[in-house]
């Protein structure tokens, strides 16, 4: 009476995560760069009206401020005195006058990134054995949790498995998908930027 229930779903999810491997690049994206920022605090990409397929990323933590771009992997601007950072609002500055307009940001105090694109790319956290999640990026129209059940193979990506993460989801483009624990950040960028 107070045994496990079997949940049969739930299951044939966790069996399918088990066996996947960890993708480092597949025809649609590619693992652009890891980069370890100490003390991460908080991470925001840009958003520019001018520019929509700008793709950097503002990273602050304990040691200050840090640019990132994400389609070339590298870091373009570091700044150890100052971060930039609002804690209330969620909101920093580009201290490196890459942008004027605020940033919003994800991290430790709150806040979220986009878990879809344009086109139909989602990611998910999946969490099959607690406290390790399954990180998964889906293919447009695809699910891991209703394709079975109407009878289709789902198509998804496992990026990582790991213990929560500060930060999961897209840049404002949707060109970019940031992966982030508290000091190690890994970005993948589309292979064919929309």
């Amino acid at each position: 009476m107070f045994g496990k229930k079997k949940n049969d779903k739930f299951d044939a999810i966790a069996e399918k995560l088990k066996r996947a491997k960890i993708a480092t690049e597949t025809t649609d994206w590619k693992r652009t760069t890891e980069v370890v920022v100490g003390g991460l605090v908080s991470l925001g990409f840009y958003e520019s009206k001018d520019s929509p397929q700008l793709d950097k990323l503002l990273a602050i933590g304990s040691q200050g401020h840090t640019v990132i771009d994400c389609l070339s992997g590298q870091i373009v601007y570091r700044n150890r005195e100052q971060d930039g950072y609002d804690q209330e609002t969620l909101s920093a500055w580009d201290l490196s006058g890459g942008t004027t307009e605020p940033i919003r940001m994800s991290g430790i105090d709150g806040g979220g990134l986009k878990l879809c694109t344009k086109d139909g790319w989602s990611v998910e956290a999946v969490p099959i054995a607690w406290p390790i999640y399954h990180y998964i990026l889906q293919h447009p129209g695809s699910s891991i949790y209703t394709d079975q059940l109407i009878g289709r193979e789902s198509k998804f990506e496992l990026l990582d498995f790991d213990y929560k993460q500060m930060a999961w989801g897209f840049s404002n483009s949707g060109n970019s998908l940031l992966l982030t624990s508290s000091s190690d950040i890994t970005v993948w960028t589309r292979a064919k930027p929309i």
